[in-house]
C-alpha cells in the first residue's frame, strides 16, 4: 500500500496550484476583504451588465442594502463550495485520496458582525462534495483560519462543514490546531 494510499500514514495536504492557474480557475479560497462586503451592498453602475474590477464596479452613489453585501460574500463561498467536487475528480484521477478544505472557503463566515449560515445557500453543493468523497473512499480535512482563532472560528470549519458535507465520520477526519506563543 502506498503512502497516499495509507490513512494510517496521512501525508501534509497542499495547494493544487495546477488546478488554481487552469483556465477557468479550479479553487476552494476565494476571499475578500470587509470592504468588498461594504462595497458590494450598492448595486452596480449598470444592473444589467457583469461586474467588472473597472468598467462595470458598484455606484457609491446609489443607496445600500446589506443584503446585496451579504449575497457577494456568500457567492464567493458557493464558488469555493461547487470546486470541491472538481478538486475531488482531479486527486481522485492521480491517486490522491484527500483533500484539505481551505479555511478561507467561507469568507468571514465565523466573523460576529459579517458572519452568516451555510444552510441553506451552501447546502446543496456541499453535499454533493461529501457523497462524492465518500463514494471515492477520500479523507477530508480541514484547518481553522491563522489569526488567534476563537472558540467560534476553532468549532466552524470542523462541525459545520462535515456535517453540510452529510459526512459519516470515519475516524479519519482531521481538524489540525497550531499553538504557541
Amino acid at each position: 500500500m502506498g503512502q497516499l494510499e495509507n490513512p494510517a500514514n496521512p501525508i501534509k495536504a497542499c495547494l493544487n496550484t495546477y488546478l488554481r492557474f487552469s483556465n477557468p480557475p479550479v479553487f476552494s479560497s476565494r476571499t475578500c476583504r470587509i470592504a468588498s462586503i461594504l462595497e458590494n451592498r450598492h448595486p452596480l453602475k449598470d444592473p444589467n451588465q457583469p461586474p467588472h474590477a473597472a468598467k462595470n464596479r458598484p455606484d457609491k452613489d446609489q443607496p445600500a442594502d446589506k443584503s446585496r453585501g451579504q449575497a457577494f460574500v456568500e457567492s464567493l463561498g458557493l464558488a469555493n463550495a461547487q470546486d470541491i467536487v472538481k478538486m475531488l475528480r482531479w486527486n481522485d484521477r492521480y491517486g490522491i485520496k484527500f483533500l484539505r478544505l481551505s479555511s478561507e472557503m467561507f469568507p468571514f463566515a465565523s466573523h460576529e458582525e459579517y458572519g452568516y449560515q451555510l444552510a441553506p445557500f451552501a447546502s446543496e453543493a456541499l453535499a454533493e462534495a461529501g457523497k462524492l468523497a465518500a463514494e471515492l473512499g477520500h479523507r477530508l480535512t480541514t484547518h481553522p483560519g491563522q489569526v488567534s482563532p476563537s472558540l467560534k472560528q476553532l468549532t466552524f470549519p470542523s462541525n459545520l462543514d462535515f456535517s453540510l458535507l452529510n459526512w459519516v465520520r470515519r475516524g479519519n477526519q482531521l481538524l489540525t490546531t497550531h499553538f504557541g506563543i
